[in-house]
């Protein structure tokens, strides 16, 4: 195992020594200097101290607006479904589709691609709607206390 001298005469550097490695630099920075308290620990701790509150800011603001009924494992559980779906489809009919889901599902959505969608396989032919006769509201019974008879329509 080697050993190296150890300097015992080594001088101190001077402090133009040592301004010959140090860095200056002359410009103020990009550093934001307006936001120091909020990020300084010791102030941080002081407020959580004196509140019981460790403060953040919230990036999101509220948005009021159109919310489906469903949350949001039932979501996600949709878009794999429709990926589930694109997946399943041919190599060619994806390409077709640049391979994204989305435009497949924007496509089969469309009611003017449904004749297209036929063609394809992907889709059955529409029936006319057959007519439904409107259903016959029930008279209720006149008094409270006796149940309500149900009257049915003989078969056709």
């Amino acid at each position: 195992m080697d050993t190296y001298p150890i300097r015992e005469n080594r001088k101190p550097r001077t402090k133009k020594e040592r301004a010959k490695n140090q860095i200056v630099f002359a410009d103020k920075g990009r550093t934001k200097q307006d936001q120091t308290d909020s990020c300084d620990i010791n102030k941080i701790m002081d407020r959580y101290t004196k509140t019981g509150l460790i403060p953040h800011g919230n990036p999101f603001t509220p948005e009021q607006g159109y919310a489906p009924d469903i949350d949001f494992h039932e979501a996600q559980n949709i878009i794999a479904h429709g990926k589930e779906i694109f997946a399943e489809l041919d190599s060619k009919m994806r390409k077709r589709f640049d391979n994204d889901p989305g435009k497949y599902l924007d496509y089969i959505q469309d009611p003017d691609n449904q004749d297209e969608l036929v063609k394809m396989g992907l889709a059955t032919e529409k029936t006319p709607a057959e007519k439904i006769e409107p259903a016959k509201k029930e008279e209720k019974s006149p008094s409270p206390g006796k149940p309500e008879q149900k009257t049915e329509d003989p078969p056709k």
